[in-house]
């Protein structure tokens, strides 16, 4: 049985819209102990170059596989295996991957789980 989006987010105390479950979770082995692990993406629609700041010059340029810490659900570690969107700028060849709220940059420990420490 397949949980929706809403389901899992609202499990996950995630707000983001952006990031969306791409499918089922499976139990997995992280750092030798069996944990929750959920597979997702993250994509957004980004209009300007974040350094040089123009508008029409991006394409998307493949994904960086994070696993995220999550929120422990039912006594076991849980995981996201969030798959970011990277893009690249064809005026400056800068390389960004798409940012949200849950996690910050370049961190692996999403934010209800930071708050809890």
């Amino acid at each position: 049985m397949s949980l929706s989006n809403k389901s899992i987010r609202n499990a996950l105390e995630m707000k983001d819209e952006n990031i969306i479950f791409t499918e089922d979770s499976k139990f997995m082995l992280v750092n030798g102990i069996k944990s929750l692990v959920y597979f997702a993406m993250l994509t957004k629609q980004i209009d300007r170059c974040l350094n040089c700041g123009l508008a029409g010059h991006l394409v998307k340029n493949g994904f960086n596989k994070n696993m995220i810490v999550a929120p422990s659900l039912s006594l076991r570690p849980t995981y996201i295996s969030l798959k970011r969107q990277k893009y690249k700028c064809k005026s400056c060849n800068s390389i960004f991957v798409a940012k949200t709220s849950y996690v910050w940059e370049y961190c692996q420990i999403a934010q209800p789980v930071r708050q809890m420490i």
